[in-house]
């Protein structure tokens, strides 16, 4: 009788341990999860900044490592949503990327309620996208209470919109450069930045979709334009604007048109990466031999207003890399945004665009927006060069 019960005691004091054993397992298990989520929050909270209140707790130069879950993008209170598709796991996803338009304004409360009517008048076919409306300060760092008011106003019908008043002056580079939070992954996302003297094609969108679909694994495509006439850049070119190249439906171009710019993620990350080292050095003047632009920028940085123009250190940046922009070659040049061309950094008097329905993409046509395989490459001067890149490189005709 005594060895049985000394069994059983044995048994009971095993199962005690394994007992305890596993709940101390599933403490610490639960301990570490709690810890987890807990990081993962304040990571979150970090990229916040008040909504509807002219505060930004961001930094202002661009911090290119992203947050997780939403791209880094500061998002103001409100309820916990999931996340945008792609996530922050950078693994393999079928799903859409977000599509981030980023709209940039001062103190044009008229020109950004027209702009953002037009993005609210757009198709964006179902698909994940969000408008994030940054306000810049003036150089006294005082706000514009009547584009506040638009702004925060403004019911975006086809997903969340997010208003961030800068907490200090940018600038047009910096509205431009410290926007977005290029997300980690480089493929959660899409960012297309509009200016708000803009009006988009109600097709801007699934086109600039279709656009990155294809050619975001093409080398040298930074990125895309959606404006449908550009001057030719280089020095020694005839004065008429580029024209397309017969028969064609987008073309490759070495300055980027910043009426409506939508970059590939990976090259716009290097870009930023690029320019805060480059910036550094004062004496530095970003200038292209040959192109329009460079003189441009000169007469600017001499009379201390180099930082109106940020497309300079972009154009330098593509010119040492050899990138290229992608335009579309729409019937009779129409385009996928439509510039008014108002007073501000770069119109001194108000031109008022003519023509809005003669220059901007309304009817949506197969044949007009096919995306060929191999896409013609233009110089500065706005020829053909008798180069087409494809998804392998450069290939001579």
């Amino acid at each position: 009788m005594s060895t049985m019960w000394k069994t059983k005691t044995l048994y009971f004091a095993i199962f005690i341990t394994l007992a305890g054993l596993a709940a101390v397992y599933q403490l610490i298990g639960t301990g570490s999860s709690s810890h987890h989520h807990h990081h993962h929050h304040n990571l979150q909270l970090n990229s916040l900044s008040v909504h509807t209140v002219s505060v930004d707790t961001r930094q202002q130069l661009p911090n290119t490592a992203g947050t997780p879950g939403n791209g880094g993008s500061d998002v103001g209170p409100k309820p916990a949503e999931p996340e945008p598709e792609g996530g922050s796991s950078g693994s393999p996803t079928t799903k859409k990327p977000l599509l981030r338009i980023l709209v940039l304004t001062y103190k044009r409360s008229t020109s950004l309620e027209r702009c953002l009517a037009s993005l609210n008048a757009a198709e964006y076919d179902g698909l994940p996208v969000e408008v994030d409306i940054h306000i810049d300060r003036g150089k006294d760092d005082r706000i514009n209470e009547d584009t506040v008011r638009v702004a925060n106003s403004f019911v975006f019908k086809h997903g969340a919109a997010h208003v961030h008043p800068r907490a200090r002056h940018g600038g047009v580079l910096g509205q431009w450069l410290s926007s977005w939070r290029v997300p980690r992954d480089n493929a959660s996302e899409i960012a297309v930045f509009i200016e708000d003297d803009l009006t988009v094609s109600p097709y801007f969108a699934r086109w600039l979709r279709k656009a990155h679909e294809k050619y975001d694994g093409y080398p040298g495509v930074n990125g895309y334009s959606m404006q449908g006439e550009s001057i030719r850049h280089a020095y020694g070119s005839p004065g008429s604007n580029i024209q397309c190249p017969s028969g064609e439906t987008v073309f490759l171009y070495p300055v980027l048109g910043s009426w409506g710019f939508s970059p590939n993620t990976a090259m716009w990350r290097e870009f930023l990466r690029w320019y805060h080292e480059a910036s550094q050095n004062p004496k530095f003047l970003p200038l292209v031999p040959g192109l329009k632009p460079s003189g441009w920028y000169q007469s600017l940085a001499k009379s201390g207003r180099g930082d109106s123009m940020w497309t300079m250190w972009h154009i330098y940046h593509a010119y040492k890399n050899h990138q290229l922009t992608l335009y579309p070659c729409l019937p009779e040049k129409k385009g996928l945004t439509f510039n008014w061309k108002e007073p501000g950094e770069h119109y001194a008097k108000h031109s008022m665009g003519k023509g809005l329905h003669a220059h901007l993409m309304e009817t949506w046509r197969e044949e007009d927006v096919r995306l060929p395989e191999k896409i013609v490459v233009l110089n500065a001067k706005g020829f053909i060069t008798g180069e087409k890149i494809s998804s392998k490189g450069l290939e001579r005709l």
